[in-house]
């Protein structure tokens, strides 16, 4: 949760957000798993959804002109989305 957006990011940063974000929607996927308690627990959904608008701001603000910017904004473009859909996914169980 600490590496979720806190300020202004370089691109280590970037890649640390982006994988950070991923892992815990990877993590939390399954509702039914034993230690889906803690995603409850820890408000994990409220602090993901707080970090949807950082997160597009620093997938908007990733160069593509940059070496290896081309692949970051299209990897940050799909964590944003995965992000804003798991997001969705998890509001829908209502648990």
């Amino acid at each position: 949760m600490s590496l979720l957006p806190a300020g202004t990011p370089d691109q280590a940063s970037i890649e640390s957000t982006l994988q950070a974000a991923s892992a815990l929607i990877d993590i939390y996927s399954d509702e039914t798993v034993p230690y889906d308690i803690n995603f409850r627990e820890n408000n994990i959904l409220g602090k993901l959804i707080d970090a949807v608008e950082p997160i597009r701001k620093l997938v908007r603000g990733i160069n593509k002109k940059k070496p290896g910017g081309i692949e970051l904004k299209r990897r940050g473009e799909e964590v944003r989305d995965n992000l804003v859909e798991f997001i969705k996914y998890r509001r829908g169980l209502r648990l």
